[in-house]
């Protein structure tokens, strides 16, 4: 019988006055809304930063071979390099886009989820107060396609004041 006390021995700690209460359900989904609209952000924000950076390479590259023109063998290390570094990046892209794709994907169907949980009604609106109600309301106002291209215009806005 030793067994089936090893056995109780969580659910007894599940039975005690002091265990923390159970997570709101309301709270729980309005925190993955929010990590999922993070992760949508941050996908959004590395595509167009590695479109910024092919960008930024060629315009390099072409720096580079206007200061080969002008000057003999000056900028030819130069131009090499920056060919090669060019090469790998557009190789790599189609990889960083369909791994973003994906996570962005999860984070949309994370996004949905929880979203028609609140709306399937997780819980009554007597037991919530009006801030929640509030945050409740904002949460389920945006779709994700509008968290989508609301994510890509910030981002193309911050990498514009950075580069």
């Amino acid at each position: 019988m030793a067994w089936k006390a090893h056995f109780d021995r969580p659910l007894e700690r599940l039975r005690w006055p002091d265990c923390p209460p159970a997570p709101d359900p309301v709270e729980s989904c309005l925190v993955q809304i929010d990590r999922a609209c993070r992760e949508i952000a941050f996908c959004e924000l590395a595509d167009v930063i590695a479109g910024s950076r092919i960008t930024a390479l060629r315009k390099a590259l072409s720096h580079c071979r206007e200061e080969e023109r002008r000057d003999t063998g000056a900028g030819d290390l130069d131009s090499r390099t920056v060919e090669a570094e060019l090469a790998s990046l557009e190789q790599t892209l189609p990889l960083e886009q369909a791994y973003r794709a994906d996570q962005r994907d999860l984070a949309i169907a994370r996004l949905t989820e929880a979203q028609n949980r609140l709306r399937g009604g997780c819980t009554s609106d007597a037991e919530m107060d009006e801030t929640l109600k509030s945050r409740v309301r904002a949460a389920l106002t945006i779709s994700a396609a509008e968290m989508v291209a609301i994510s890509r215009d910030r981002a193309v806005a911050r990498v514009a004041q950075i580069w």
